[in-house]
């Protein structure tokens, strides 16, 4: 018994030492490899909550009386234990990363009718969507309904691109009208992001009007539409930043937007868009990656050229000759 005892506090004071390194350890590596910065928070959250499971655990078991560990059903509370910790620890990882806090829905503002709207601002087609048109072959817009397709439709709304995580197909059923979907967080949106949309806007717009939106018609969107009036119709940064706070809304929740606007680049973007080059930084990670395809597909290329030169050279020389 006693040797059953020193081999057990042994184990705990092993694990209480070594944990803590290996932990340190597994962190460093997970962060060196995180090229998949959710596998990397999950991971990372997961050894933080089982580090500090076990050393409730450890602590535990120190604590017990010398009595209770010479009495009997040792090891099966010490089982009952670790699996109680166990579930606490699935527990915490699933209310932390799939437990997901509702959206609050914030009523649709509009601007008061006290003063006219500006002539060059969007001007407003529906209100109960926030529905706006930018120009000719483009309108912005809040969550649109199953109700509102038949208006797309007549209006000859070719595209439709949803900044919004879920997608259109719940409201959208029309094939005739495409559907593109690159959600936006106006938090942690980059040049990266903004190009994508705007490369779409512009192939888009050769087949026809395109409706954007988001959920609620206003920072996602109004991001968007503000690099659009810089970008493709010469605004100023002033001007466009003017409509995206003042023109529909939401001006508590353009935090993100308008600091973003207040430092792009927009000289860059054009620049960009003109090259057709998918960052304006020259170490972004989709240049890094495009180049690796471009190396690969020359790679392959090469190979099929080899295989298609010695097929020919059997075909002409070695079959004839018996070979």
């Amino acid at each position: 018994m006693l040797l059953l005892k020193s081999s057990r506090w042994c184990y705990l004071a092993m694990i209480s030492i070594a944990w803590p390194t290996l932990f340190t350890v597994t962190r460093v590596v997970l962060l060196c490899a995180s090229f998949s910065a959710a596998v990397v928070s999950v991971w990372r959250l997961f050894l933080a909550d089982l580090h500090t499971l076990l050393w409730i655990a450890i602590s535990t078991q120190r604590l017990r009386s010398r009595r209770a560990y010479r009495s009997g059903g040792t090891m099966n509370r010490y089982l009952y234990a670790f699996a109680a910790l166990l579930v606490l620890l699935i527990g915490s990882v699933v209310v932390r990363h799939y437990v997901k806090t509702p959206e609050p829905e914030l009523a649709l503002t509009t601007l008061s009718s006290a003063e006219p709207r500006p002539a060059q601002w969007a001007q407003s087609v529906d209100a109960s969507y926030h529905l706006y048109q930018m120009d000719e072959l483009l309108y912005r817009s809040a969550l649109p309904r199953e109700h509102d397709v038949p208006w797309l439709q007549q209006q000859n709304v070719k595209t439709v691109i949803n900044f919004y995580q879920k997608p259109d197909s719940t409201w959208l059923h029309d094939d005739s009208i495409e559907q593109v979907q690159i959600p936006l967080r106006t938090d942690r949106i980059d040049d990266v992001d903004v190009l994508r949309v705007m490369r779409s806007i512009a192939n888009a717009q050769q087949k026809g009007a395109v409706l954007m939106h988001c959920k609620h018609g206003q920072n996602r969107t109004g991001l968007i539409a503000a690099m659009y009036r810089m970008v493709f119709e010469g605004w100023s940064k002033a001007d466009a930043m003017a409509e995206m706070q003042l023109g529909y809304g939401g001006e508590e929740r353009m935090a993100g937007a308008t600091r973003y606007l207040e430092n792009v680049d927009v000289a860059a973007i054009k620049q960009a868009l003109a090259s057709g080059a998918c960052s304006t930084q020259s170490l972004a990670w989709c240049k890094v990656a495009n180049w690796w395809q471009e190396h690969t597909n020359k790679v392959v290329s090469k190979d099929a050229q080899h295989s298609s030169a010695w097929a020919k050279h059997q075909q002409n020389v070695l079959s004839p000759a018996g070979i």
